[in-house]
């Protein structure tokens, strides 16, 4: 399949082709005659397209065969500089992979085979997720504009060696025009796969033993920033017979493979919670140990794909993945008395409605979940940003399969409010007409956590120079503060970031003051949140931001007209400003903005971007002063 760049960047470590790689002996003539009858067109496309997309899979009780054909045509260099490089994503200890054919015509009708010597085979590596795959790279030769490429290979997967049962998706509907698709599933005895179509320009029909889809026309895709694309792109899946059950009980017991070495853990539990320490810090202590002390490695691989290593070699080893250091945290937790239970994630899916048939394919990482009085927390163990006591961002609202009794696909939970700042300024007005101003943001939970991965990685030089660049796009370039990080490697509920700095003058002192300062940080949490899909709607994460202003005149000014309070509400969300006057030159501005988590179907996005504008547009606060 094509490697789209939209999809994101995967780290690929390069290593050479391995025994997996095979290659058949090509038949360049089909190419030939998809080549004579592109050129002979009256109208070429004017886009890069699949011409043809032949899928073509055979089941049996030991082996999943797959035959694929794929006939590109580049219609300018562009599509030659961004495209031309596919890749086959395999299996590498239950697959083997012929390619068959990879070659080119140009647009002159010369033919260039790929060189067997050329292919490389890529490491597939994503950090917090479990995958056992490889990707082989193949650089076909001499495509330019109006070249046309022929791809045929095929997989074949043994169901003997396959961890997890075999799932396939196709989505027939991409980024870029598909002229002739067909999928056509065989399979031997009366075992037959599950299987569903969403797409409506798809047509599906099952005979005894063979399943046939076919579609014809079918248009590009079109890409937003921010889309998910398995919950929004029509697909084809196909899964071996299981049930949501089934995937569960299978999962569980691979899982409590992990405890049957238990060795070093119980003498570490004793020294990480001390006696009398209360169910709180023994969580705590717990979290971070194992957040922050097991190194992350990926290990999914010779056997281990769905099943951890045993808590004895993760505490030897001090590493492992996210499989392993749930087990182990699922341990140590167990042993204080709390109840947790881990849970599979698929992190790309944010809609359980789209799964489609039950498979544990979808699933590609894991995290431990605990019921408590406030509600559910998902830990991740791989975060070692976030605190024990809130759901990492980037998880919540991912689909999830608690691994309990009769569990089905759910999602993990979302925080009403996932980015929450709270705003402490105070503003000294100089005898010189210049200001003395202090700071003080604080981020909380999500928020926190994700900050702190940002600002972790970071010397201390770098964390300064990032906050000056920051505050000087924010607020002002007219000065440059000293900042305070505070406790930035305490795992804790809350992250601080300080700031404190002396304007020089530029008001003059003469006269009465007109001044309008804007509410700069909660002005940019709303910039930062505008909506970027209408075609497909989102989710918006909730937003809550209060924001304090003690304002003194000092010595030149008394107070004359305060800023005017606000109170607009919305049923996306809440915008209120409050001034309480102190003195005859003090004031304290105090605003709340509120905008809970809500899912935004496409024909509301432009409303709540309107809204999130006009709320931008009153973080402005406008005071006058006379002269004393």
């Amino acid at each position: 399949m094509k490697q789209w760049m939209i999809l994101g960047i995967l780290l690929l470590a390069s290593v050479s082709a391995s025994g997996n790689v095979q290659w058949g002996e090509p038949d360049t003539t089909i190419l030939g005659r998809y080549a004579e009858n592109v050129q002979a067109r009256e109208r070429l496309p004017d886009q890069l397209t699949l011409l043809v997309q032949d899928v073509r899979i055979h089941v049996s009780e030991d082996e999943v065969r797959k035959r694929v054909r794929e006939v590109w045509f580049y219609s300018d260099t562009a599509d030659a500089h961004d495209y031309g490089t596919d890749t086959i994503t395999f299996n590498q200890h239950s697959d083997t992979l012929t390619i068959h054919t990879a070659a080119s015509v140009d647009r002159y009708g010369e033919l260039r085979e790929m060189d067997p010597d050329t292919v490389r085979v890529t490491n597939v590596q994503q950090d917090n997720i479990f995958t056992d795959s490889r990707q082989a790279v193949l650089t076909i030769p001499g495509i330019g504009a109006g070249s046309v490429t022929l791809l045929e290979y095929e997989l074949v997967e043994d169901r003997r060696a396959q961890e997890m049962p075999w799932l396939e998706t196709w989505y027939p509907q991409w980024f870029r025009p598909l002229e002739h698709f067909r999928l056509s599933v065989s399979w031997e005895g009366e075992e037959a796969p599950e299987w569903t179509n969403s797409s409506d320009l798809v047509s599906c029909r099952e005979t005894p033993g063979k399943l046939t889809c076919k579609g014809r026309n079918l248009p590009s895709a079109v890409w937003e920033d921010g889309m998910s694309i398995a919950d929004t792109l029509d697909r084809i899946v196909l899964a071996a017979p299981m049930t949501w059950s089934d995937v569960v009980s299978r999962a569980r017991t691979e899982f409590a493979r992990a405890t049957d070495d238990v060795t070093g853990a119980d003498a570490l539990l004793a020294r990480l919670v001390p006696e009398g320490a209360s169910a709180a810090e023994g969580l705590s202590r717990v979290h971070d140990f194992v957040a922050r002390d097991i190194r992350y490695v990926s290990l999914s691989e010779h056997g281990n794909t769905i099943t951890p290593h045993s808590v004895a070699d993760v505490l030897r080893s001090r590493y492992g993945d996210c499989k392993d250091k749930s087990a182990l945290l699922t341990y140590l937790l167990t042993e204080l008395g709390y109840d947790p239970y881990p849970v599979l994630v698929a992190t790309d899916q944010g809609d359980p409605e789209t799964l489609g048939v039950p498979s544990m394919g979808y699933f590609d990482h894991m995290v431990i979940c605990l019921d408590l009085l406030d509600g559910t927390t998902c830990m991740d163990a791989t975060d070692a940003y976030t605190d024990a006591g809130s759901t990492p961002a980037w998880i919540q609202g991912r689909v999830a399969l608690p691994l309990r009794p009769n569990e089905t696909p759910t999602i993990i939970p979302r925080d009403d409010y996932r980015w929450t700042l709270d705003v402490s300024t105070e503003l000294t007005f100089l005898p010189n007409g210049g200001q003395a101003e202090k700071q003080v943001r604080s981020y909380h939970g999500a928020y926190a956590g994700s900050m702190r991965s940002m600002l972790a990685g970071r010397t201390s030089g770098e964390r300064l120079e990032w906050a000056r660049e920051q505050y000087a796009s924010v607020i002002s370039d007219l000065a440059v503060p000293e900042f305070d990080f505070g406790q930035v490697n305490a795992l804790s509920p809350e992250l601080t970031v300080s700031s404190s700095v002396d304007y020089p003058s530029f008001l003059p002192v003469d006269t009465d003051l007109e001044y309008v300062e804007y509410d700069a940080w909660l002005k940019a949490e709303l910039e930062s949140m505008y909506p970027a899909n209408e075609r497909y709607g989102a989710e918006f994460a909730g937003l809550r931001v209060t924001s304090r202003f003690d304002v003194d005149l000092g010595d030149v000014w008394t107070l004359q007209d305060p800023p005017a309070e606000l109170d607009f509400q919305h049923r996306f969300g809440r915008l209120s400003r409050t001034v309480e006057t102190v003195g005859s030159g003090r004031f304290r501005v105090t605003s709340v903005l509120d905008v809970p988590r809500q899912d935004v179907p496409p024909e509301k996005q432009p409303e709540l971007r309107e809204l999130l504008e006009l709320m931008a547009r009153e973080a402005k606060l406008d005071f006058t002063g006379t002269l004393r």
